[in-house]
């Protein structure tokens, strides 16, 4: 009796164990990083822009983004914030380079 249960929950463990394994292999796969210092600019919505400017978020070399959904990316901006944003805008890098998130 206590032998099977020993058995049940070392199955129980292991498949436990293999699974949290696939998850983090999946979210570091879909993990990319910006590879320099730099700012994505969000245009305002407004056709005549008055009052709503565009918006930087910055961020820092090394910072981590994901893409989400196909059309987003998530990432920290270097005010400590998650962000998400369409992936049609340029990233604007400090050394004065232009990138593309897709």
């Amino acid at each position: 009796m206590k032998k099977g249960i020993t058995v049940i929950l070392a199955l129980v463990l292991a498949l436990g164990l293999g699974l949290g394994g696939l998850s983090i292999a999946k979210t570091a796969k879909g993990t990319k990083e910006f590879i320099a210092d730099g700012f994505i600019l969000d245009p305002s919505d407004e056709e005549y822009v008055t009052t709503n400017v565009d918006t930087q978020y910055y961020f820092a070399q090394g910072a981590k983004y994901k893409e989400r959904y196909g059309s987003h990316i998530l990432f920290k901006y270097t005010a400590g914030n998650d962000n998400s944003i369409y992936t049609a805008h340029l990233v604007h890098y400090a050394y004065g380079s232009f990138g593309a998130l897709t």
